[in-house]
């Protein structure tokens, strides 16, 4: 029997869209796990970049960010996530190191968080 090779990833990066997406579809707990798969998909020296906006100040700021999303927010369908959440998340699936950077652009701060396998 021929053993598999499982492909191992280097970087996974993840942008402002489908961070929103997958925590609006699966909420925190399955955001969780979704890290952890990202995780064990890369190699031992794999890096994840997770680039989205956060929510601060109890969930209301940053304003320009906010603003855009309140109806939804309101109407309970808000994706936005706390700042924070995507590093939280990726120390819970074991990455060594986490760094995280807010990096102002013309719609409003948004998040760097590189984790380190």
């Amino acid at each position: 029997m021929k053993s598999i090779k499982y492909l191992c990833y280097v970087l996974i990066a993840l942008s402002c869209p489908l961070v929103m997406a997958i925590y609006h579809a699966n909420g925190r707990d399955e955001t969780d796990l979704i890290v952890k798969k990202i995780y064990d998909a890369l190699n031992p020296a794999g890096v994840f970049v997770s680039f989205h906006g956060g929510l601060t100040h109890e969930r209301t700021g940053p304003d320009r960010m906010l603003l855009g999303m309140i109806l939804d927010e309101l109407m309970g369908w808000g994706c936005m996530i706390d700042q924070g959440f995507i590093a939280d998340s990726m120390l819970q699936a074991g990455f060594k190191s986490v760094r995280s950077r807010t990096l102002e652009t013309d719609w409003g701060p948004m998040d760097l968080d590189v984790g380190r396998k």
